[in-house]
């Protein structure tokens, strides 16, 4: 039902179009904004015990720099993204058995 706030009816989400939207800017936003999470990452990893022996999934991984970190500590990751350049942009060179995949 339409509200004064928003007159079209609500449907779902589009998540190919949203995916295809994204992609073209969503490896530079990456690269140049994802590293101003580091403090907020460190702490809510501190905080949840993150090591040796964590499984964790991310979804919306982005370009996995969240999962990395938590790989550095020793936790088993993978991750889910909805847009296969971001994924594609996930540092593999380390020989690294985690996962990560993507929806598109």
């Amino acid at each position: 039902m339409p509200t004064a706030l928003h007159e079209e009816p609500i449907t779902e989400p589009d998540w190919v179009a949203a995916g295809r939207a994204w992609g073209h800017a969503a490896v530079d936003w990456a690269y140049r904004f994802e590293p101003y999470a580091v403090d907020a990452i460190e702490s809510i990893f501190g905080r949840l015990g993150v090591a040796a022996g964590t499984e964790l999934f991310d979804m919306a991984c982005g370009s996995g720099f969240a999962a990395a970190r938590a790989e550095r500590l020793g936790a088993t990751v993978a991750g889910s993204h909805f847009d296969r350049q971001l994924i594609g942009s996930i540092d593999k060179s380390q020989n690294s058995p985690n996962e990560y995949s993507s929806q598109l």
